[in-house]
């Protein structure tokens, strides 16, 4: 038997909290088909998709030994969206990229192009989904302040992640691999 995975930098509890007002003020501009549950905003650094359960050991255990940097602080925000401007596809929250963002989402393209995922061709965009599939409302990006803070996010560990789609918490922490602690990632999580 087989699961979807991927890759991603968890939000801190204040970032989260943060990211639900978010939400529940575009609830009252937009109607969107599936909105993220709190404990699953994330920055995506590789979808890997359907996956067997040795290829995913052999994963961990890569990711564990592998050359990460140091702890690194992002900026988180302020929102953005993908598709037609007044009513997007995707509400997010941007996410500025920094050196150690890249360095990061690179080693992982890396690693799992070893065990025969393919390497990302898109550019990376990092953000952190609020809502998808749109269905009817105007996007208030423009007109509500709110949507145009940021926060701080300290990042100091990453997670592979199994996709439960049926689940209103879709996303299962599998492992943890903590940056800047090359060999020294503990067991699968």
């Amino acid at each position: 038997m087989s699961n979807h995975y991927f890759i991603g930098i968890p939000m801190s509890s204040s970032t989260k909290q943060s990211l639900v007002k978010w939400q529940q003020t575009l609830r009252d501009h937009m109607n969107y088909k599936v909105w993220t549950h709190p404990e699953d905003f994330h920055i995506t650094l590789k979808f890997l998709g359907d996956s067997t359960d040795d290829k995913v050991r052999e994963l961990v255990e890569r990711l564990k030994s592998g050359s990460w940097p140091g702890p690194f602080t992002l900026r988180v925000g302020p929102a953005g969206s993908f598709g037609d401007r007044k009513q997007p596809r995707v509400w997010h929250a941007e996410v500025t990229p920094v050196d150690s963002l890249r360095e990061l989402k690179e080693t992982t393209e890396t690693i799992v192009n070893t065990l025969g995922w393919k390497r990302e061709q898109r550019p990376f965009h990092p953000h952190v989904t609020i809502a998808k599939k749109q269905a009817e409302g105007r996007s208030p990006k423009d007109s509500v302040t709110l949507f145009s803070q940021h926060f701080d996010e300290y990042i100091d560990r990453f997670h592979l992640y199994r996709i439960h789609p049926q689940s209103e918490q879709k996303y299962e922490q599998v492992a943890t691999i903590h940056l800047g602690q090359e060999g020294k990632n503990g067991p699968t999580n």
